[in-house]
């Protein structure tokens, strides 16, 4: 009796799966079918055996590989909610790329991918408030809102990193300490939940919503589009730069002791960040900032701190631009119009609120010198000055978990051409350098632009997302309760028995809706 107990529940998991793997491979087939039958839309999708779709299913990161079956290129809202309403309800997964530069690249990790790159759209209206469709990169943010209105918003400085993952996991940027986080600027998204319905998720619509798209916006739905308060955009911006020659151990640690100390109590107006990295045998060190105020103001606060710092071939330049000639000054030419260069690389991240102690960054430089000067890899590390307008909205204000950082550290490894394969030693090598500034702790908090595939689901929690874990994982039950938009490291749907953490206030109307289109309505 036992053996034939034993038989049946095998032929029951080999029938489960066989139907399953069926499933899989039929399902394609019927959602291809049902996204073909748009009418007069006039949708690209590009299937594996297309002649595109091996540029089209390349990560920016080539390090990592995935194989969507189909991705699908809507040009507005409403395609969006019929290609969810095409899924939802099948045995696939869901991933959105809106520029595709996310690190471990999960912008195509889900079996069927939207490619948000043909909704551009980008309006500003007198009042300052813009909206921006999330197919829009940073250049196109920062080109169209100074083209149109000569204003501002506080982001990152690489014009090819797609709005949606930036605005939805952070979005710092030199701008930061004075404006805040990106994700800070936003007053509503425009999102499409898995069932394909098409709502409004703001402070006074579906908050619990709005507050975690805020910090982790890929697993909870689409975001079609951005509405920001922009700023107008500053009249001088005084852009600096201090390079230096090759430096000894002992003078490293006192450079970076003095930026910590410098960074750790300095006026909102100023940011900077610190550069290090391999060069003929040693380590270089670089710093370059901006300076929002006047330029005896910036003299007198500025240099100083530069005296401070050791003195050999010390170089120090500043000039004052405007606004858009900063941001061609921090990263090039904003037009994204020519194909971005892939990389081969790991990165890791890691957000401290207190200075590291001079005996943690003396054994950091001397890792630095011990490992790093004749590496198996091309890496470097920013040093970010976190802190001023960051830490100012509420800890609850959105899901962001980490306003009390004062610093960010990104550690960067590329292989030597920058293609396949990606060195083993570049894994060991950067994690060692991470654990040496931290005591080891892999569930230091870090920040979630700069992902980490590596960590295991207890180290990413609370290293991304802290305390308000729990919290979002029960707003993804109620808004993607079959788990629609699931990647490695996407929110997972809470335990059914889970007591903790702040229940959502609202739940869509209707997990099934029969119009792909329809309001999201707060339960009274």
């Amino acid at each position: 009796m036992y053996s034939l107990l034993i038989h049946i529940i095998f032929v029951g998991q080999v029938v489960a799966f066989l139907h399953a793997s069926i499933a899989r491979q039929s399902t394609p087939l019927t959602v291809t079918s049902c996204l073909g039958g748009f009418g007069d839309h006039d949708l690209t999708i590009v299937s594996q055996n297309d002649p595109s779709y091996s540029t089209a299913s390349q990560a920016f990161n080539l390090r990592v590989d995935y194989t969507p079956i189909s991705i699908v290129y809507p040009t507005s809202a409403n395609e969006v909610s019929q290609i969810l309403t095409c899924v939802s309800g099948t045995n696939l997964t869901v991933s959105t790329r809106s520029g595709g530069h996310s690190y471990a690249g999960y912008g195509l990790a889900g079996d069927v991918v939207v490619d948000l790159s043909k909704m551009k759209g980008l309006s500003v209206s007198p009042d300052g408030t813009a909206v921006a469709q999330t197919g829009n990169l940073l250049g196109d943010l920062a080109q169209g809102l100074w083209d149109q209105s000569q204003r501002a918003l506080p982001h990152g400085t690489c014009p090819y990193v797609g709005i949606g993952g930036h605005a939805s996991f952070g979005g710092y940027g030199f701008f930061s300490r004075k404006a805040g986080l990106l994700l800070d600027t936003v007053q509503s998204a425009e999102v499409v939940l898995a069932n394909g319905t098409l709502t409004t998720a703001s402070a006074t619509q579906n908050p619990d919503l709005f507050w975690a798209l805020r910090g982790a916006g890929p697993s909870f739905g689409i975001v079609t589009a951005w509405t920001f308060a922009t700023l107008a955009a500053p009249p001088v911006v005084i852009d600096f730069e201090i390079n230096f020659g090759a430096f000894v151990p002992e003078n490293l640690t006192a450079a970076l002791i003095s930026y910590q100390a410098f960074g750790s109590t300095a006026p909102r107006e100023i940011s900077m960040q610190a550069v290090l990295g391999p060069s003929n045998g040693g380590i270089y060190l670089s710093f370059d900032g901006d300076y929002y105020g006047s330029l005896d103001n910036f003299h007198s606060i500025f240099y100083p701190w530069v005296e401070t710092l050791p003195s050999f071939e010390r170089n120090v330049s500043a000039t004052s631009m405007n606004w858009i000639d900063a941001q061609v000054a921090k990263d090039g030419a904003l037009n994204t119009s020519s194909p971005e260069p892939h990389d081969t690389f790991f990165a890791k991240s890691l957000l401290i609120s207190e200075p590291s102690t001079n005996a943690s960054l003396t054994a950091w430089v001397n890792y630095l010198f011990e490992h790093g000067v004749s590496p198996a890899t091309n890496w470097f590390v920013e040093i970010d000055m976190w802190g001023g307008a960051i830490a100012d909205p509420p800890s609850t204000s959105s899901s962001f978990a980490h306003r009390d950082a004062i610093f960010g550290y990104q550690f960067y490894a590329s292989s030597k051409n920058g293609a396949p394969p990606y060195p083993a030693s570049g894994f060991s090598f950067l994690n060692e350098m991470v654990a040496t500034l931290n005591n080891g702790n892999l569930s230091a908090p870090a920040y979630p632009n700069y992902i980490d595939p590596t960590l295991s689901p207890d180290e990413w929690h609370v290293a991304y997302y802290g305390t308000g874990f729990s919290r979002l994982s029960q707003i993804k039950s109620a808004f993607d309760p079959e788990n629609l938009f699931s990647s490695n490291q996407s929110i997972p749907l809470s335990a059914p028995s889970s007591t903790t953490g702040s229940a959502p206030q609202e739940t869509p109307t209707s997990q099934k809706n029969s119009s792909p289109v329809s309001d999201l309505r707060p339960k009274s």
